[in-house]
Protein backbone atom coordinates (compact mmCIF):
# COMPACT_ATOMS: atom_id res chain seq x y z
CA UNK A 1 0.00 0.00 0.00
CA UNK A 2 1.54 3.20 -0.56
CA UNK A 3 0.97 6.39 1.62
CA UNK A 4 1.67 9.13 2.80
CA UNK A 5 3.14 9.64 6.25
CA UNK A 6 4.41 12.83 7.70
CA UNK A 7 5.06 14.40 4.34
CA UNK A 8 6.88 11.51 3.27
CA UNK A 9 6.03 8.65 0.35
CA UNK A 10 5.78 4.86 2.64
CA UNK A 11 4.95 1.45 1.14
CA UNK A 12 3.88 -0.86 3.68
CA UNK A 13 1.29 -4.00 3.41
CA UNK A 14 -2.22 -3.20 5.24
CA UNK A 15 -1.07 -5.88 7.69
CA UNK A 16 1.17 -3.75 9.08
CA UNK A 17 -0.56 -0.02 8.78
CA UNK A 18 -1.29 -0.44 13.17
CA UNK A 19 2.46 0.10 13.43
CA UNK A 20 1.68 3.34 12.67
CA UNK A 21 -1.28 3.84 15.54
CA UNK A 22 0.92 1.82 17.78
CA UNK A 23 4.23 3.40 17.83
CA UNK A 24 5.36 6.73 18.43
CA UNK A 25 6.68 6.82 14.61
CA UNK A 26 9.01 9.46 13.13
CA UNK A 27 11.15 10.33 9.67
CA UNK A 28 15.10 10.02 10.69
CA UNK A 29 17.25 11.92 9.50
CA UNK A 30 18.52 9.07 7.70
CA UNK A 31 15.72 8.33 5.59
CA UNK A 32 14.39 5.80 7.73
CA UNK A 33 10.66 5.66 9.32
CA UNK A 34 11.49 5.03 13.14
CA UNK A 35 9.29 3.47 15.92
CA UNK A 36 9.19 3.94 19.84
CA UNK A 37 6.93 2.40 22.15
CA UNK A 38 7.96 3.06 25.71
CA UNK A 39 5.66 0.18 27.25
CA UNK A 40 7.10 -2.29 25.33
CA UNK A 41 10.87 -0.97 25.65
CA UNK A 42 11.26 -0.61 22.37
CA UNK A 43 13.20 2.93 22.47
CA UNK A 44 13.91 3.10 18.66
CA UNK A 45 14.01 0.94 16.09
CA UNK A 46 13.62 1.00 12.01
CA UNK A 47 9.89 0.06 11.36
CA UNK A 48 11.62 -2.14 9.01
CA UNK A 49 13.14 -4.20 11.87
CA UNK A 50 9.36 -4.37 13.89
CA UNK A 51 7.76 -5.65 10.49
CA UNK A 52 10.75 -8.13 10.13
CA UNK A 53 10.38 -9.65 13.57
CA UNK A 54 5.89 -10.37 12.76
CA UNK A 55 7.95 -11.81 9.70
CA UNK A 56 9.66 -14.16 12.08
CA UNK A 57 13.07 -13.08 10.37
CA UNK A 58 16.25 -13.38 12.10
CA UNK A 59 17.17 -9.85 13.84
CA UNK A 60 20.89 -11.32 14.94
CA UNK A 61 22.14 -9.70 11.36
CA UNK A 62 20.50 -6.78 9.66
CA UNK A 63 17.18 -5.85 7.76
CA UNK A 64 18.06 -5.67 3.94
CA UNK A 65 15.71 -3.59 1.65
CA UNK A 66 16.08 -5.70 -1.66
CA UNK A 67 14.91 -2.45 -3.70
CA UNK A 68 17.36 -0.34 -1.81
CA UNK A 69 14.46 2.07 -1.17
CA UNK A 70 14.15 3.16 2.20
CA UNK A 71 10.46 4.07 1.84
CA UNK A 72 9.54 0.45 0.79
CA UNK A 73 8.51 -1.62 3.79
CA UNK A 74 6.41 -3.75 2.42
CA UNK A 75 7.32 -7.61 3.40
CA UNK A 76 8.11 -8.56 0.13
CA UNK A 77 10.99 -6.35 0.23
CA UNK A 78 12.65 -7.33 3.16
CA UNK A 79 15.11 -9.92 4.40
CA UNK A 80 17.39 -11.19 6.97
CA UNK A 81 20.93 -10.44 5.81
CA UNK A 82 24.88 -10.56 7.09
CA UNK A 83 26.59 -6.98 7.01
CA UNK A 84 28.50 -7.91 4.40
CA UNK A 85 25.44 -9.28 2.65
CA UNK A 86 24.04 -5.97 2.78
CA UNK A 87 27.07 -3.98 1.95
CA UNK A 88 26.75 -5.82 -1.60
CA UNK A 89 23.48 -4.27 -2.17
CA UNK A 90 24.36 -0.82 -1.38
CA UNK A 91 24.27 1.83 -4.42
CA UNK A 92 26.19 3.90 -5.99
CA UNK A 93 28.00 5.93 -3.70
CA UNK A 94 27.29 9.84 -2.84
CA UNK A 95 30.58 10.89 -4.75
CA UNK A 96 30.14 8.50 -7.51
CA UNK A 97 30.93 11.44 -10.69
CA UNK A 98 29.26 8.63 -13.67
CA UNK A 99 26.35 7.54 -12.47
CA UNK A 100 26.91 4.19 -12.26
CA UNK A 101 28.09 1.72 -9.82
CA UNK A 102 31.58 0.38 -9.99
CA UNK A 103 32.20 2.31 -13.10
CA UNK A 104 35.01 5.11 -13.26
CA UNK A 105 36.17 8.05 -16.57
CA UNK A 106 40.23 7.22 -16.92
CA UNK A 107 40.93 10.58 -17.65
CA UNK A 108 44.53 9.33 -19.12
CA UNK A 109 42.76 7.26 -21.67
CA UNK A 110 39.13 8.68 -22.17
CA UNK A 111 37.75 4.81 -21.51
CA UNK A 112 35.05 3.41 -18.53
CA UNK A 113 36.93 1.33 -16.13
CA UNK A 114 34.93 -1.48 -14.66
CA UNK A 115 35.45 -2.66 -11.75
CA UNK A 116 34.30 -4.38 -7.88
CA UNK A 117 35.46 -4.65 -4.34
CA UNK A 118 35.21 -8.20 -2.46
CA UNK A 119 36.52 -8.71 0.61
CA UNK A 120 37.98 -5.15 0.63
CA UNK A 121 40.03 -5.98 -2.66
CA UNK A 122 39.46 -3.73 -6.07
CA UNK A 123 38.75 -6.57 -8.96
CA UNK A 124 39.95 -4.64 -12.32
CA UNK A 125 37.08 -6.12 -14.96
CA UNK A 126 38.14 -4.11 -18.23
CA UNK A 127 38.53 -0.95 -20.13
CA UNK A 128 35.08 0.09 -22.20
CA UNK A 129 34.91 3.07 -24.54
CA UNK A 130 30.78 2.97 -23.52
CA UNK A 131 29.75 4.02 -20.55
CA UNK A 132 26.84 1.64 -20.35
CA UNK A 133 28.72 -1.21 -21.56
CA UNK A 134 31.53 -0.70 -18.69
CA UNK A 135 27.77 -0.25 -15.91
CA UNK A 136 26.44 -3.65 -17.82
CA UNK A 137 29.99 -5.67 -17.22
CA UNK A 138 30.09 -4.72 -13.51
CA UNK A 139 26.32 -6.22 -13.09
CA UNK A 140 27.72 -9.48 -14.36
CA UNK A 141 30.33 -9.12 -12.49
CA UNK A 142 28.46 -8.26 -9.17
CA UNK A 143 25.58 -11.10 -10.04
CA UNK A 144 28.75 -13.83 -10.43
CA UNK A 145 30.39 -12.74 -7.15
CA UNK A 146 27.09 -11.88 -4.76
CA UNK A 147 24.39 -13.59 -6.44
CA UNK A 148 20.80 -12.26 -4.97
CA UNK A 149 22.84 -9.86 -2.85
CA UNK A 150 24.30 -7.99 -5.78
CA UNK A 151 23.64 -4.13 -5.90
CA UNK A 152 23.45 -3.90 -9.83
CA UNK A 153 22.89 -0.43 -11.63
CA UNK A 154 20.43 -1.82 -14.34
Amino acid sequence: MNLIYKGQALIIDECDLDILESYLCYWHEDGYLNVSNPDNNIKCAGIHRIIAKRMGLSLLGQIDHIDRCRYNNSRINLRSVSIQQNKWNYGKGKNNSTGYKGVSLRKTTGKYQAYIKKDGKRIHIGYFNDIVEAAKAYDVKAIELFGEYAGTNF
